[in-house]
């Protein structure tokens, strides 16, 4: 079967897997990484197959849900230093798959062997999270579960404030992503990252849990 075709200025060819990107604005085709790195990296924009797709403006709700991640992992990582943790516009680049992706949030740990520059991850982080917008549904649950789980993260966390649900996806041995449930509590723990309790339903509330009694709350994980 003849691959599909998408109709531009300088028509582009594609593979036959190819699927258009959900989400977003298309605004440049052809844009190899050293022309994306000049002119879109900076300002919120990701890139997949050579097209440059510019990201929605963040709403109040997934700017809550980022702020209480940053200051939940940024505490815990005062206390327990193994890991950086990274936000967009901070890029995600995989040659391989040829995309650029601004993942919410990554963790990377210490010992992760992947390159780390100053303005992007050329490896693969031990984390990534994204947090869903109206218009960032489809490929959240979609095109970055397929291309984290192809890279190889060891966890992907999708935080929903449109539906007030967490999905956490773990990689198994068979190198596919199995979902993984909080407890009857509502807290979630990972290996990766020891001692950390993520609570689903203190992610949720609102208002949120302010820097005190986050600090609070790792202080008595380290305790325990």
């Amino acid at each position: 079967m003849d691959a599909p075709l998408v109709e531009t200025p300088d028509t582009i060819e594609l593979e036959p897997d190819y699927s258009m990107p959900s989400g977003g604005r298309i605004i440049a085709f052809n844009v190899g990484a050293e022309e994306f790195d000049e002119k879109y990296a900076e300002s919120f924009h990701e890139r997949v197959r050579r097209m440059v797709i510019k990201m929605s403006p963040v709403s109040e709700e997934h700017d809550g849900k980022t702020q209480y991640l940053v200051y939940l992992l940024r505490t815990y990582l005062s206390f327990n230093p193994i890991a950086q943790m990274r936000l967009a516009p901070f890029m995600l680049r995989n040659k391989d798959r040829d995309i650029d992706r601004e993942p919410d949030l990554m963790v990377i740990l210490n010992d992760n062997p992947g390159p780390l520059t100053r303005t992007m991850m050329k490896g693969v982080p031990d984390i990534c999270v994204e947090i869903v917008s109206k218009e960032s549904a489809g490929r959240d649950y979609g095109e970055k579960l397929e291309e984290y789980e192809r890279l190889g993260a060891r966890e992907y966390w999708i935080i929903d404030p449109l539906r007030d649900r967490v999905t956490f996806y773990r990689m198994s041995a068979d190198g596919h992503f199995d979902i993984v449930l909080a407890d009857e509590r509502g807290d979630y723990t990972t290996p990766i990252l020891p001692k950390l309790t993520l609570n689903v339903t203190d992610l949720f509330r609102k208002p949120a849990p302010d820097a005190r009694e986050i600090f609070k709350a790792i202080e008595a994980m380290f305790s325990a």
